[in-house]
């Protein structure tokens, strides 16, 4: 397991080892999403920097990929492709490894952060932080996007603050905080949000949710939250 720790200082890329054995690969660079491309390099965004690198490992030598973007998350085929989401720009960028060229496949999205693709290659999901919805698009042969889809629902929190009409029916909040995302070899797709890890089949449909770790959750209570879910 590779994972990000931007906050910590200085900020670094850790991995873990099948037998819980810790290392620290990177340090010094705040990197958000982290992705593997077919060459062996691990991919990162660096909102900070505004850039897209790539590290060598296990040496840890920094390349700057592409810069003038605003980088949350991304994702790469492969065939190399890399995509990134631009939240603040309500963007899905595509950027060429080899070139730095990027460009904008998609844009309208309230607030796209997570990203990830299908087992097969052929689909692009995008959560979004500020909607409901996980977006899904067909890729193209040369990396386009095409029949852009609300493809999953994402389930939200009750809204405390809020009454409905009759007083007595719960509110929902519209945004869920749809963010980083990944799927497995089964066609599944996994989404955290505010409510916890949202599952869903490949079809689209929810499998069920798995709540936020806390000090006084029991293996039983989640094993029963899984079942009403």
């Amino acid at each position: 397991l590779y994972f990000c720790d931007m906050r910590s200082t200085p900020p670094a890329v850790w991995r873990i080892a099948p037998g819980g054995e810790k290392t620290k690969l990177i340090e010094g660079t705040p990197c958000s999403g982290l992705k593997f491309g077919p060459d062996g390099w691990l991919y990162a965004c660096v909102g900070k920097d505004k850039a897209l690198v790539a590290f060598d490992l296990p040496s840890g030598k920094k390349t700057v990929i592409a810069e003038d973007l605003q980088p949350n998350d991304l994702v790469v085929s492969h065939k190399g492709h890399i995509y990134i989401t631009e939240t603040g720009k309500k963007q899905v960028t595509f950027v060429n490894a080899k070139t730095g060229e990027k460009k904008a496949v998609d844009v309208g999205i309230t607030a796209p952060n997570g990203i990830t693709l299908s087992a097969d290659q052929t689909t692009l999901a995008v959560s979004d932080y500020r909607g409901p919805y996980v977006w899904t698009f067909r890729i193209n042969a040369d990396g386009s996007l095409s029949a852009k889809s609300p493809y999953m629902t994402m389930r939200t929190e009750v809204d405390g603050n809020a009454k409905s009409e009759d007083g007595r029916s719960p509110v929902y909040k519209t945004s869920c905080a749809g963010d980083g995302m990944t799927a497995d070899a089964q066609g599944r797709y996994y989404v955290t949000t505010s409510l916890g890890l949202q599952i869903y089949d490949p079809t689209g449909r929810m499998c069920g949710v798995l709540p936020k770790p806390s000090d006084n959750l029991e293996p039983w209570s989640v094993a029963s939250r899984l079942a009403m879910n």
